[in-house]
C-alpha cells in the first residue's frame, strides 16, 4: 500500500538539517558506567575507586569522543579478561582489583569508536598499536600518580603503592635507553608470545609520559587535533604520518629531540609489523644492585609476527627457509613449533673504549615438553649478570652461530650497566646512572631540579646519588658532558617517578655519542644532504640554499643550484622534478600543459577551415 500521501501532512515531515549531530569530542559529551554479573563486594570494589578516580580522567583526558554508557562485565573470577570492545561501550572484565588495568581501559574508552587506527570500520590497527597502547599505559600510569597524590590513605592507594614496580610504574621505565631501540620491539601486535608485550607497553608508555613532561595538556590537545579531523572529514583514517604530525603540534620535541625524529627512531612506534627475518630476542632486568639477562631467537613470519607456533593449515604459504627448524608435538596438535633450542651463541662484552672485557660462549635451552616458552630456548646466561661486571658501561654484541650466514639479524648489538662496586641505601638513595659511550675521560654535570652536581666519567659511566631527591622527583635532566680538551655538549633526558623490580629508586640513562660531536648517534642517519648537520640541526635540510622555513619542498632533491631557469617561482622546488606549479599561480603545469594543448587543437582547427573556405 503506498503511503505518499502521508507527504502532504506537516506532522510527517522532518527537517534533517535541523537536527544537531553529534559532534565528536564535544565538551558536553559525558560517560557513565553500570555493572554486570558482578559480585557485590567486586562490584562495591570497583564502585569506590571508580567514584574517586572520575575527577581525574576527565582532569587529564578532558572531554570523551562521545557520550555512552560502558558496561563493565564480569568474565569469570580470574579469568585474565581486561578489554574495551564495542567502541567503549563494553568493559569485559574479572572480578581481580587492578586499578592500573582499569584506569588503562577507561583511557581507550575514551575515544568511543574513534581509537587511533586506519581501518574503515575503526577496528583494531596492529600496525599502529605504539600508538594506541602507548598512549593509554601511559596516562595510566599519570593518572594512576594523581590518584595516589590526591587519596594518600586511600585502600587502592596501599594496593598501587605495595605493588610499585608492576601497578604504580612502567617495569622497564628505569632501564628505557637499554631496550628503546631493540629490533624485537618493533610495532604490530604487542601481545606477541613471550617477553615482548612488558618491553613494547614500557618503551611506548614512557615515551608518550615524556610527552607529558613536556606539555601537561599534551593528551588533551593531541585528542583535540584528531577530533577535529575526524569532524571535518568523516571519512578520514588516522595512519602514522598524520599522528606524527598531530603529535607534535602539541609537543615539538622530545629530549631536546623533534618530536617526528624522536619517534622514528623508536621501532614500536615504526608503524607496521615486524619484517620477516630473524630477531634476537632479550630480556635484561636490573634490580638495583644486581641484574641478569636472557637471550633466545627467533623467525618472525611473513605476517609479523614473532613464531612460537603455526597453524599447520598455513603453514606451507609462509614459504619459510629451509634452515629454520620446525617441529610437531608427541601427540600432533593443529601447530608447528619453531625449534630455536640447543642453539650455539656469543655474547661478546666491551667496554666503551672498544677493549674486550669477555666472550661468552654458549647455547640456548634445551626444554622439554610442556613448558610455557616450549621452542626459543631461553638461556639465563649468568656469566653476564650485572654483578659480574665492574661499574661501568658495556656494549655486547650477541651472535646466533648457525643462522648468522644466512640473515644478519641473527646478531645484534646492546647496552648493559656493571654493577660490581655499586652501592645503594634502596630506602634512602636515589641514584642516577649516566653511561656514555664517545668519551673516554671527563666528566658529567646534571641539572636536576634547578641544582647541578657532578661526577667523573669512570669505565664509561658516572654515578650520581642522593638522598635529598624525593622519589617522586620528575622533570628534564640537563645533561652536559666534558671531554678531557674541555670540548663540551648538553644532552636531554626526562625523570619519571620508576623503579626498579626491587623497587631500588635508580635511572639509567645512556648517551651515545662516539664521535663527540653533540648529536647521538641514532639521529645521525637521518641527514639528508649529507652535510654532517643532521635535519633537525640544519636550517637547509637539501641544501639547495632555500631555508627550510621558506622551502616548500624542505628536504627533496639534493645539492642543486636554484635560478631561474630550475626555480622559476623560487619556492625551493627544482621546476623539472618536484614542482607541479612553475609559476605559483595556483594552477598545476599539467593542467596549464592540457589547457595549451586545447588552445593548440583549436588554432589547427580554425587554420583547417579558413584553407578550406578559400
Amino acid at each position: 500500500m503506498s503511503r505518499s500521501w502521508l507527504a502532504g501532512f506537516p506532522e510527517f515531515t522532518i527537517e534533517l538539517s535541523t537536527i544537531n549531530k553529534p559532534t565528536v569530542g564535544d565538551p558536553n559529551n559525558k560517560i557513565s558506567y553500570s555493572f554486570a554479573d558482578f559480585p557485590t563486594e567486586a562490584e562495591n570494589l570497583y564502585r569506590g575507586f571508580l567514584q574517586r578516580v572520575w575527577p581525574i580522567l576527565y582532569d587529564k583526558l578532558g572531554p570523551p569522543a562521545e557520550s555512552f554508557n560502558c558496561v563493565i562485565t564480569n568474565m569469570g573470577e580470574s579469568s585474565g579478561y581486561f578489554m574495551i570492545t564495542n567502541g567503549g561501550r563494553k568493559f569485559l572484565s574479572d572480578t581481580d582489583f587492578i586499578p592500573r588495568l582499569i584506569v588503562h581501559e577507561f583511557v581507550h574508552a575514551w575515544k568511543g569508536s574513534y581509537i587511533f587506527t586506519s581501518n574503515e570500520n575503526w577496528e583494531y590497527d596492529d600496525a599502529l598499536s605504539g600508538f594506541e597502547e602507548g598512549v593509554a599505559e601511559g596516562m595510566a600510569f599519570e593518572i594512576i600518580h594523581e590518584y595516589v597524590r590526591s587519596y594518600p590513605n586511600d585502600s587502592a592507594t596501599l594496593q598501587l603503592l605495595d605493588w610499585r614496580p608492576y601497578q604504580y610504574w612502567s617495569s622497564r621505565t628505569t632501564f628505557y635507553d637499554s631496550i628503546k631501540y631493540n629490533r624485537w620491539t618493533g610495532a604490530g601486535d604487542f601481545w606477541t608470545h613471550t617477553d615482548g608485550p612488558t618491553s613494547r607497553y614500557s618503551i611506548a608508555a614512557t615515551t608518550f609520559q615524556f610527552m607529558m613532561k613536556e606539555n601537561q595538556n599534551a593528551y588533551k590537545e593531541i585528542m583535540q587535533h584528531y577530533f577535529a579531523k575526524i569532524t571535518e572529514d568523516p571519512l578520514w583514517r588516522s595512519n602514522r604520518e598524520d599522528i606524527l604530525d598531530i603529535w607534535s603540534q602539541s609537543v615539538p620535541s622530545i629530549n631536546g629531540i623533534p618530536t617526528k625524529i624522536y619517534i622514528n627512531a623508536i621501532p614500536v612506534f615504526q608503524g607496521h609489523k615486524l619484517n620477516e627475518g630473524m630477531y634476537i630476542l632479550n630480556t635484561v632486568r636490573p634490580y638495583g644492585i644486581t641484574g641478569d639477562q636472557q637471550f633466545a631467537t627467533s623467525y618472525v613470519l611473513p605476517d609479523g609476527q614473532v613464531w612460537w607456533g603455526a597453524l599447520k593449515t598455513i603453514m606451507e604459504s609462509y614459504n619459510i627457509p629451509s634452515w629454520v627448524n620446525y617441529y610437531d608435538t608427541d601427540p600432533p596438535d593443529n601447530y608447528y613449533y619453531i625449534n630455536t633450542q640447543d642453539q650455539p651463541f656469543t655474547v661478546a662484552i666491551t667496554n666503551t673504549m672498544g677493549d674486550s672485557i669477555t666472550q661468552i660462549a654458549t647455547r640456548s635451552n634445551l626444554l622439554t615438553s610442556g613448558e610455557w616458552n616450549l621452542g626459543f630456548g631461553w638461556k639465563m646466561v649468568e656469566d653476564a649478570d650485572m654483578e659480574n661486571l665492574p661499574l661501568g658501561l658495556y656494549k655486547e654484541t650477541v651472535t646466533f652461530n648457525n643462522y648468522i650466514q644466512y640473515d644478519p639479524g641473527a646478531q645484534e648489538d646492546f647496552y648493559v650497566f656493571g654493577y660490581s662496586g655499586l652501592n645503594q641505601d634502596r630506602e634512602n638513595d636515589y641514584v642516577i646512572m649516566m653511561g656514555i659511550d664517545g668519551v673516554v675521560d671527563g666528566f658529567v654535570t646534571l641539572l636536576v631540579d634547578s641544582i647541578e652536581y657532578t661526577e667523573p666519567i669512570i669505565n664509561g659511566a658516572a654515578i650520581f646519588r642522593s638522598q635529598a631527591w624525593p622519589f617522586d622527583l620528575e622533570g628534564k635532566v640537563n645533561i652536559t658532558i666534558t671531554d678531557a680538551e674541555q670540548n663540551q655538549h648538553t644532552y636531554y633526558r626526562t625523570l619519571l617517578e620508576a623503579g626498579t623490580l626491587h623497587s631500588y629508586f635508580q635511572t639509567q640513562f645512556i648517551i651515545i655519542d662516539k664521535n663527540f660531536d653533540g648529536v647521538e648517534d641514532v639521529y645521525w642517519i637521518i641527514d639528508a644532504d649529507g652535510d654532517g648537520i643532521p635535519n633537525h640541526n640544519d636550517p637547509d635540510d637539501d641544501n639547495d640554499t632555500v631555508l627550510d622555513n621558506a622551502d616548500v619542498c624542505p628536504v627533496g632533491v639534493i645539492n642543486w643550484s636554484p635560478s631561474r631557469s630550475t626555480d622559476n617561482d623560487e619556492d625551493g622546488c627544482l621546476d623539472s622534478i618536484e614542482d607541479q606549479d612553475d609559476d605559483n599561480d595556483g594552477l598545476s603545469d599539467k593542467k596549464k600543459m592540457s589547457l595549451v594543448r586545447i588552445q593548440l587543437k583549436k588554432i589547427r582547427i580554425m587554420m583547417v577551415w579558413r584553407m578550406v573556405g578559400k
